[in-house]
């Protein structure tokens, strides 16, 4: 039996434009790699990977072209798929991708919401600065509420919670 809470949750994410920019982005990463032998070349050759992940139906390439695709970051639409990009973690301030240089798996929930995933750098040499692997997780909608309210109290009363 579903909880008035479960509820709200599907209901939200079915709603939220966040979950749809969110889907958007692992979309057109999964294309990319489509579209690119050398990264399925990589993914099948590497040791890193395991042989569940080589198998992933959804695995993506992220190849730095996201961000030439989506709309200015001045316009009202690019401002909105950006922002949302980046309060989920996928985006960072500078404007660049998490799982930039990464060959990218996503982790459903079971609605088939995209709620984690993993990305495996697939460049021929790391700088020492660079993770090989990027783990990511979408904040939760208790997150959201957090930061809302906390920012909410800064601008009333001159602090943030703790």
């Amino acid at each position: 039996m579903t909880t008035n809470a479960q509820y709200l949750d599907q209901l939200m994410a079915s709603l939220n434009t966040d979950t749809i920019y969110l889907q958007q982005a692992f979309d057109y990463y999964h294309q990319q790699y489509l579209g690119n032998e050398w990264a399925q070349q990589f993914v099948a050759d590497s040791a890193l990977i395991s042989a569940e992940l080589k198998q992933h139906p959804s695995a993506g390439l992220c190849d730095r072209t996201l961000g030439l695709k989506l709309p200015k970051r001045k316009t009202l639409e690019g401002g909105a798929i950006r922002g949302s990009l980046q309060r989920q973690g996928l985006l960072l301030p500078t404007g660049g991708e998490r799982f930039r240089g990464c060959i990218v798996f996503p982790c459903t929930d079971g609605q088939g919401q995209i709620i984690s995933a993993i990305g495996y750098r697939y460049a021929r040499r790391i700088r020492a600065w660079q993770q090989e692997i990027i783990r990511w997780s979408k904040p939760s909608i208790d997150d959201y509420f957090r930061s809302g309210l906390s920012l909410v109290d800064e601008l009333i009363y001159g602090k943030a919670l703790h």
